[in-house]
């Protein structure tokens, strides 16, 4: 083809933006360029023979992340629970440098049974622990993908615990600009856990046959036998018919005065019960003198 001096004209070339694009890419850079084949001389100015033409390209990620447990009803102390962590890029340019970070529940404890390989935990495995996993870039065009975070239940479980409340975020290294959906960044679980205390007591006289004047000590033996800690913990005695309390034999801590009457309500405050914790009590009552017929 032959171009006549003073000649211009104009053509179009297309190109379609990868989708999704791949990460890192902030614009499109294009040149082009003319020549002929020579015949005629060499061209006076070829600095202008060339051109080129930079379109900024509007793209970035947009993660996503998912959590559910495996319980049914509710965890139990001493159980683990199985946390599914379903990550996702539904943006159009893909993500780098991508990390998923959980925090350790309180009254848990980290394990790595149950939990995909790959997490980090710092200082340790404890409640309150930092958790990461990276996953390093994250294509636009995947699929979904899944990761497991696993914890047990602390056996026993402290007083007023009644649910394991855990989240998870996931982020990219920022290189590809801002996440223009931040709220599908992270997401939480309350997992319900069923646990109580299992209060028991028991009462021996030892023995002893009473007679009118003397006295009777009662040993009581108090326990927790569940699986969380009881607070509030009291006990509770009536002076029985025909005897009056006796201080002095009793263990201190009794709201009965010494001699209190039959009838009377004695209370004693154990508090705080840990699980397999417990104690001995006594409570002593003297027999009244003379003591009615028949009894």
């Amino acid at each position: 083809t032959v171009a006549a001096a003073d000649a211009a004209g104009s053509l179009t070339f297309a190109v379609v933006v990868d989708d999704p694009l791949a990460a890192n890419v902030t614009e499109i850079d294009n040149a082009v360029s003319i020549a002929d084949d020579g015949a005629n001389g060499v061209d006076p100015t070829p600095d202008n023979n060339c051109d080129d033409e930079v379109t900024p390209v509007d793209a970035q990620p947009d993660l996503t992340i998912t959590k559910t447990d495996n319980v049914v009803d509710s965890a139990t102390p001493g159980t683990t629970i199985v946390y599914t962590l379903t990550y996702n890029n539904v943006g159009n340019q893909d993500a780098t440098g991508v990390v998923v970070t959980e925090t350790v529940p309180a009254n848990t404890t980290f394990t790595t049974t149950g939990s995909s390989p790959g997490w980090s935990c710092s200082p340790d495995n404890n409640a309150g622990s930092t958790c990461t996993l990276s996953l390093g870039t994250v294509a636009a065009a995947d699929a979904a993908g899944s990761l497991t975070f696993a914890v047990v239940v602390d056996n026993p479980v402290a007083a007023g615990v009644t649910q394991i409340d855990n989240a998870v975020s996931i982020a990219d290294d920022g290189s590809n600009g801002e996440d223009p959906t931040p709220d599908n960044n992270s997401d939480d679980e309350h997992t319900p856990v069923e646990a109580q205390p299992g209060l028991s007591i028991t009462k021996t006289d030892n023995g002893v046959i009473a007679e009118p004047g003397g006295t009777i000590i009662y040993e009581i033996t108090y326990d927790n036998t569940g699986n969380q800690t009881a607070t509030g913990v009291v006990i509770t005695e009536t002076v029985p018919a025909h005897t009056t309390f006796n201080v002095t034999e009793s263990d201190t801590g009794w709201s009965c005065a010494d001699g209190a009457v039959a009838g009377t309500t004695c209370t004693f405050s154990v508090g705080t019960l840990p699980v397999d914790g417990g104690g001995t009590i006594l409570f002593a009552i003297d027999v009244i003198n003379p003591v009615p017929d028949g009894v």
